[in-house]
């Protein structure tokens, strides 16, 4: 059995420092107001690094901001968590259209089956139509990026530096699906390149033609040189056509080669 004889109401150890008090838990909490700005800086694309550093900045230090880098990284988990219980279509879709709330030119459409599924999902944004007005003479089409999850491909209309103008999810590569060109096409005020690059879909080839009347068609030099190492036996002559693809020649020099 235990006796208290005394009692000393004094500290006998050192208070923690004021800037370490953020540290402990019941000192720690998230506003409304905090949430606020955590979700709209989330939604325009900052990482919770930049959002920490910049809401650090604005309380005038780290120890002030009211809590810490890792309650940021709970809160935006646990929020991404709750917007995708109703399903990943949802959130996608949701994502976009708040997108669109806060970019007036940013165009979102999609069309759903008779079962009420996602068929068809088009997006471009404000930056994408800026950029297609400035580099859209050449335009490059890849359709063989594909989620296994949902065997759906993902259309992505580039350019040879990665300059993306826009997404479309495809029900499928048919002709049909390939519809959403006219979207694209709408949504560049009717702009048309003068050369479009794409991996030899004849689905892709046939609504091309339809909808960018006067451009010319190419098959990307990876298609090529698939297709030649598909035919093509010889080692040596492989390489060659290979360096004939992908070296930097001048007119001269390539007709010399």
């Amino acid at each position: 059995m235990w006796k208290v004889r005394k009692i000393v109401e004094d500290h006998n150890y050192p208070l923690i420092l004021l800037k370490f008090v953020h540290q402990i838990s019941n000192h720690r909490t998230m506003t409304d107001a905090d949430k606020a700005q955590v979700d709209s800086m989330h939604r325009h694309g900052l990482p919770p690094s930049k959002i920490m550093g910049l809401i650090a900045g604005q309380a005038g230090g780290y120890e002030f901001a009211g809590f810490t880098k890792k309650d940021l990284d709970n809160y935006i988990e646990r929020n991404l968590h709750s917007k995708i219980i109703e399903g990943d279509v949802n959130a996608t879709l949701n994502y976009l259209h708040e997108n669109a709330e806060d970019e007036p030119m940013m165009i979102v459409r999609h069309s759903l089956t008779d079962d009420n599924k996602l068929k068809h999902l088009f997006w471009v944004d404000n930056l994408s139509q800026f950029d297609y007005q400035y580099f859209g003479d050449v335009l490059a089409f890849d359709s063989t990026y594909r989620k296994n999850k949902h065997n759906r491909p993902l259309e992505q209309t580039i350019i040879a530096k990665t300059c993306i103008f826009g997404f479309s999810l495809l029900a499928d590569k048919q002709t049909k699906s390939y519809k959403l060109l006219d979207n694209f096409s709408e949504a560049m005020m009717n702009k048309h390149p003068g050369l479009v690059i794409m991996d030899g879909d004849n689905a892709m080839k046939s609504e091309i033609e339809e909808v960018f009347l006067n451009a010319t068609h190419r098959l990307c030099a990876w298609h090529l040189y698939k297709n030649a190492v598909s035919h093509i036996k010889d080692l040596e002559f492989r390489e060659e056509f290979k360096k004939c693809l992908y070296a930097k020649f001048g007119c001269d020099e390539f007709e010399e080669y």
